[in-house]
């Protein structure tokens, strides 16, 4: 049986069973303002979709879910080398007008890790150049450096 291994736990995983791992990491912040925070997901393509098929699919489905969604770009580019989408968008939550940036990478064996960061609109011209140092930060594993 493989095991999930993290620097705070270790534990047992059935065989086949997908990693659906979430790390996330949030700004101090004082009252009820919405805090920065960076949300990494990942998760397998479904069998025969291509990539850039899934990532208008996500982009669809966060469009219907939040509400006052407003679509403010979407680019191709390269994350450590692999290609990604990254898409910006404001919605409203409980009044408050949020920003977000949802980075989409293509990772080898039919993976996508989606990296998610959401300011207040109010703060993103503060927070827009942490964010963009944290994304150029990311680093990813090639199948041949885990052998």
């Amino acid at each position: 049986m493989p095991r999930h291994d993290d620097a705070t736990v270790s534990f047992d995983v059935p065989r086949l069973w997908e990693d659906r791992t979430i790390v996330a990491y949030r700004a101090p912040t004082e009252g009820d303002a919405v805090a920065p925070n960076v949300v990494v997901t990942r998760e397998q393509l479904p069998p025969d979709a291509d990539f850039i098929t899934f990532a208008e699919n996500q982009l669809d489905e966060v469009a219907r879910q939040l509400q006052g969604f407003v679509l403010h770009g979407t680019r191709e580019l390269e994350v450590d080398g692999l290609p990604a989408v990254s898409v910006g968008f404001t919605s409203e939550d409980q009044g408050a007008l949020v920003a977000q940036r949802m980075t989409m990478v293509q990772l080898p064996g039919g993976r996508v890790m989606t990296i998610t960061m959401t300011a207040a609109q109010a703060d993103l011209a503060q927070v827009a150049p942490l964010f963009e140092r944290i994304l150029d930060s990311f680093s990813f594993k090639r199948p041949e450096e885990t052998a």
